[in-house]
């Protein structure tokens, strides 16, 4: 009897090593074929999005290429106040395969020595998808201007996702940039530097199969408990 009580304790103890902890993720390819991306071509390469050139790691990131933007991505330049025109601009991030998603991680880009750029992006949306048809789950997110003036460096802003998605391509909708906002200039367009995510811990097949285990082993002592007490002679 001591045995079957302790025998859950001791499987559920062989759940944690198989835990495999969250990591930074960025995707393998980015589909810019509805994102209005500038001609000029080191400012329209979508690419640099997901170069890691901002996310050596998740504490401020320097943005080496800040003063040319070579390594941020903008949209065409349009009337004064790009999103007046109508254009919502569309990137669709691969993963590469099917991953757990909690969270998003951006850079906004900085032009140095000039001022705080209105082009930069301020409100966007992610939707997330299995198969890059059907999208759901819509996320309403806002990114912060960039810091400007003589800085060369971008911290990263992360947002947090309302519950954990399954997805393999995520589709960011760009809805709005800074123009108008006083001190800033700019506008006509709309960009950023750099976009990844945040991979939630997943168990393992072999932790979850240790899992069921333990739930069946604390179901079998349950009954066997139950039918033992039922039988004990009452003593009212």
């Amino acid at each position: 009897m001591t045995a079957l009580r302790t025998l859950p304790l001791f499987l559920a103890t062989l759940v944690i090593p198989h835990v495999v902890h969250a990591e930074y993720v960025t995707a393998i390819s980015v589909d810019a074929t509805n994102a209005d991306s500038t001609t000029i071509a080191v400012l329209g390469d979508a690419n640099n999005l997901i170069n890691g050139t901002h996310a050596a790691s998740l504490s401020p990131a320097q943005n080496s290429n800040n003063t040319s933007l070579t390594g941020s991505w903008v949209t065409f330049p349009r009337p004064a106040d790009y999103f007046s025109t109508g254009r919502t601009p569309r990137l669709v991030f691969d993963l590469g395969s099917v991953r757990l998603l909690d969270k998003a991680h951006l850079w906004a880009y900085t032009l140095g020595g000039n001022s705080p750029q209105a082009n930069s992006l301020k409100d966007f949306t992610l939707d997330f998808s299995l198969d890059n048809s059907t999208f759901s789950s819509p996320q309403n997110f806002t990114l912060a201007p960039q810091v400007g003036g003589t800085s060369s460096f971008q911290p990263v802003q992360t947002f947090d996702f309302s519950s954990v998605v399954s997805t393999q391509y995520v589709r960011m909708t760009l809805t709005d940039n800074y123009f108008g906002t006083a001190g800033m200039v700019g506008g006509d367009r709309v960009g950023f530097a750099e976009i990844g995510f945040n991979a939630t811990a997943v168990p393992e097949p072999s932790a979850v199969i240790i899992f069921t285990m333990t739930g069946g082993a604390w179901f079998i002592r349950r009954r066997w408990s139950t039918a033992r007490d039922e039988k004990s002679p009452s003593l009212v």
